[in-house]
C-alpha cells in the first residue's frame, strides 16, 4: 500500500507541482524587488541623501534633511551606481 503512494502518475504530478511552486515564488520576490520605491521614507531619506552627497560631490552635512545625519548602511552601496550610471 505504501508504494502505491509513491509511484506513477501522482507522484509525478507532485514533484511537478512542487518544482512549479519552488520557481514562482523566487519569480514573484524578484519582480517585486523591481519595482520603484513610493513609500516616503525611501524617497526621503533611503535614496535621497546619497543622491545629494553624489551631486555634492563628497559626504557632507545637509541641513535641510535630519535624515541624512544619521548613520547610512546600505544606502551608501548606491553611490557606485549613481557613479556608473548617473541619469540626471
Amino acid at each position: 500500500m505504501v508504494a502505491g503512494l509513491f509511484s506513477g502518475e501522482a507522484f509525478v504530478r507532485t514533484l511537478k507541482d512542487e518544482v512549479v511552486g519552488d520557481v514562482r515564488q523566487p519569480l514573484l520576490i524578484l519582480l517585486g524587488a523591481m519595482l520603484p520605491p513610493l513609500d516616503f521614507d525611501v524617497r526621503e531619506y533611503h535614496m535621497q541623501v546619497p543622491k545629494e552627497w553624489f551631486q555634492a560631490g563628497k559626504v557632507t552635512f545637509l541641513e535641510h534633511n535630519i535624515y541624512g545625519n544619521m548613520p547610512l548602511g546600505a544606502e551608501i552601496l548606491g553611490l557606485p551606481a549613481m557613479a556608473a550610471w548617473p541619469g540626471e
